[in-house]
This record gives structure tokens, sequence and C-alpha cells, in this order.
């Protein structure tokens, strides 16, 4: 029976860190989101300090949480956002806006995508 009881809370604890994995990450990825949709608006409006602005939010932000998301994530993901914020970068300081919002498309569907990978699916699941 002590085994048991032992799995039991084995399986509470590993349920409780998977919500708290997605939580945590939909609000890592949330607040990345909300500052690349203000520098895409910025870059729309022709304003570049403030999308320069928003853009080293966005970067402050994923530098923040890296060490996390490098422990709960695929790191070619992570590799593959760094370097789209890097590109997006040159564009703004270039003020290249028909490759800057490209780019901001991009990485704003990779990083919908990094948090997509954390959902409680049965797909994530096997």
């Amino acid at each position: 029976m002590k085994r048991g009881w032992i799995a039991l809370i084995l399986i509470a604890l590993t349920v409780i860190g998977v919500i708290y994995n997605a939580g945590k990450m939909y609000s890592i990825t949330g607040e990345l989101s909300k500052s690349l949709n203000a520098c895409t608006q910025a870059l729309r409006e022709d304003n570049w300090d403030d999308a320069r602005q928003y853009y080293e939010d966005s970067f402050r932000i994923f530098k923040e949480h890296e060490i996390y998301l490098g422990a709960v994530s695929r790191h070619s993901e992570l590799d593959e956002i760094f370097t789209s914020i890097s590109k997006l970068a040159g564009h703004i300081a270039l003020q290249n806006k028909e490759d800057a919002l490209p780019e901001l498309l991009e990485l704003r569907e990779r990083v919908d995508h990094l948090a997509h990978l954390e959902e409680l699916t049965i797909d994530n699941i096997f």
C-alpha cells in the first residue's frame, strides 16, 4: 500500500509540474507576442524609434527567460527564435521595412509555436 501512495504522490507532482510549466510558458510567450505585435504596429506606421524600443523589450524578455526556456523547450526552437530576433535587429537598424515585417511575422509564428509545444494535448504527451 505504501508504494501505491508514493506512486500517487509522484503522479500528482508530475501533473502539477506540467500545469505550472504550461502556465509559465503561456505567460512568457504572451509577453513576447504582445511586444512583437506592438513592434509590428510601429513598423507599419513607420515609427522606427518605437519599433526599436519594442524590439529591445522583446529581446530583454527572451533573455530574461532564456535559462527556463532552455530547460523546458527544444534548443532548436530557441535557436530559431534567437536567429530571427537577431535578423530583426538588423532590419530595424537599417530601417528596412520590407524585410522587417516578414521577419516579425515569422518570429511571432515561432513564439506561438513554442507555446503550442507545451500545451497539454494527447499529441504532446505521446
